[in-house]
């Protein structure tokens, strides 16, 4: 019987479809084989992966089973399989009673773009049969809502906004019009200045986002918040660009005492566009903040309340409230078969595809 066909990223700007002989192997005790039917590009890591950005240095993510001992071998990453959010059915377990009762089941796991995975009960992030029908739909349809959302919360949680707090969003893709309906749905009364260059996103956030002038402003560039008087006025701005650019535009907007949150991993293109705003003045007697936000781990001062339950169960009830925002993106889905993969990754880096990519494995 032929391996299950994965992409693996083999060099910058390039990825393959290939078999896989590594998940033609009996199980351990602790292990699922899930055959997948879909899986989401997350165009933010996977695009750094993808360009040749990702610092060599450590693992790919320390936290993901079979991403851990994913190091350098002096230089590069590659070849690797890569990704984190594939849906599919558990056809075998292993020995272990754990194990054993996740048979037959629909999961959501922490996996690279595969046909077929092999992974540890523990790195299924839901099991998508306790999901109520309706969300259950949206998530097959777009599986990449479900890490989004946890990743909102995190943003949220390490941005930690008050009532009453004008919070700045830089940057709406996916994850930003996410985190904008999350802060919208759960803080209605904070004043939430959005920029976002290219005017399609920001079209979809006018049509979600309800509350007037005053509560909601959308920006092309920095000029237009200087224009409309916001600028150095935000208490938290959370930088959802994944560019340098990105974060001087955060900083300029950020207040004395207030707080920039970087919601993405730059990599090596930290070092391509210099950062004017850490420079200035205004900033160096600021006290502002810079916080590193990171979804894998729970920051110390929640650990000993939070876990990763917890806060996935609260981005379910999110998405279960949010309907308008999470249809909107769902529409944005981009299917394709997984043979389609080498086209899809240089769309997107190529900036000539703006949608969610998925990647089908069966009919």
């Amino acid at each position: 019987m032929a391996a299950p066909l994965a992409l693996f990223f083999t060099a910058p700007l390039q990825v393959q479809v290939l078999p896989d002989e590594s998940v033609c192997r009996p199980l351990a005790p602790d292990e699922l084989r899930v055959q997948v039917q879909s899986s989401c590009v997350s165009t933010g890591t996977e695009l750094l992966l993808y360009r040749g950005l990702l610092p060599a240095d450590d693992a790919l993510d320390a936290t993901i089973t079979g991403y851990e001992t994913v190091k350098n071998t002096g230089t590069t990453h590659y070849p690797t399989k890569y990704g984190y959010c594939a849906c599919g059915r558990v056809t075998e377990t292993g020995a272990a009673a754990e194990a054993a009762a996740w048979r037959e089941r629909q999961v959501l796991a922490l996996a690279p773009h595969a046909a077929e995975v092999i992974v540890r009960a523990k790195d299924v992030l839901l099991e998508l049969d306790t999901v109520s029908t309706p969300l259950r739909e949206r998530i097959l349809h777009c599986p990449l809502l479900v890490p989004a959302v946890e990743t909102c919360l995190s943003l949220l949680h390490d941005a930690a906004p008050l009532v009453g707090d004008r919070v700045g969003v830089v940057g709406a893709g996916f994850y930003g019009v996410l985190l904008a309906a999350c802060l919208h749905t759960s803080l209605p009364q904070n004043a939430l200045c959005i920029v976002e260059k290219q005017a399609a996103r920001r079209q979809v956030l006018e049509g979600l986002l309800v509350g007037g002038p005053r509560l909601v402003t959308l920006h092309p560039d920095l000029e237009s918040v200087r224009q409309s008087g916001v600028a150095h006025t935000c208490d938290v701005v959370i930088d959802m660009s994944g560019t340098p650019a990105g974060l001087n535009t955060a900083l300029q907007m950020v207040q004395r005492s207030g707080r920039v949150v970087l919601g993405s991993w730059l990599g090596h293109a930290a070092a391509s566009v210099p950062v004017p705003a850490l420079g200035s003045a205004r900033l160096h007697r600021s006290h502002a903040q810079i916080v590193f936000s990171q979804v894998s781990e729970l920051p110390p001062h929640l650990s000993m309340r939070y876990d990763k339950r917890r806060r996935l169960d609260m981005g379910l009830h999110l998405l279960e409230q949010m309907k308008d925002a999470v249809g909107a993106l769902c529409s944005q889905v981009v299917r394709a078969s997984i043979g389609d993969a080498p086209a899809m990754f240089a769309a997107l880096c190529r900036g000539t595809l703006d949608g969610i990519v998925r990647f089908d494995y069966r009919p």
